[in-house]
């Protein structure tokens, strides 16, 4: 599990050159959806923007707190695009016990699959999504609480993850690599204009 998931502390380790979103910076408010640095950041209820103890980030109006994404909840991010060398970063501010967090990711054959972050032990941790998607490019990813305390229905002061920010960078375009059989072809068709010339210059 260390190998693949690269854990990094605070948001200045972010991916170098990469574009980064960083929500902390968005005013305090709820909306729909917020916007930021290419990414659309929507959640099963009103995406919420504020602070708590000091530390800002996104939350979910609803079950339990603004401030975080508690049980029920699930936040979406959508880059618009398929990117690469994504992390994401959060807070952990659970009152009780360590809360597990699934982010499922999507490209535009439909979902990769989902894969759990570690249980989360520290303040602030960045989280390398690429590695633990075996580096496949993706273009949304959703986050939900799927299990530990705070996912439980419990009481209105149990917290779950703030989410801080994330970075990326644009994967690059695919590009399509003719199969063997098909150069085959090809050459053949080459050969044989070259030898239908010679016949007509003779």
């Amino acid at each position: 599990m260390a190998a693949m998931i690269l854990m990094l502390l605070g948001l200045g380790n972010a991916n170098a050159g990469a574009i980064i979103a960083d929500y902390t910076t968005i005013p305090d408010g709820q909306a729909p959806s917020f916007s930021l640095a290419g990414t659309t950041v929507t959640g099963s209820a009103d995406v919420f923007s504020g602070s708590y103890i000091g530390e800002r980030g996104l939350g979910i109006v609803g079950d339990q707190d603004n401030n975080s994404l508690d049980v029920r909840e699930s936040m979406t991010i959508d880059y618009g695009q398929l990117v690469t060398n994504v992390t994401l970063t959060v807070r952990d501010i659970p009152q009780v016990g360590n809360a597990l967090y699934q982010v499922e990711a999507f490209a535009s054959g439909g979902s990769l699959g989902a894969r759990s972050l570690p249980f989360h032990t520290l303040e602030i941790e960045t989280n390398d999504l690429t590695a633990l998607f075996d580096g496949l490019s993706f273009s949304k990813i959703t986050i939900r609480c799927i299990g530990g305390i705070v996912c439980l229905p419990a009481a209105v002061g149990d917290l779950g993850i703030q989410i801080q920010a994330t970075s990326y960078d644009i994967a690059p375009p695919v590009v399509a690599v003719a199969e063997p059989g098909t150069l085959a072809l090809l050459g053949l068709g080459l050969v044989g204009l070259g030898w239908t010339r010679r016949r007509k210059a003779g």
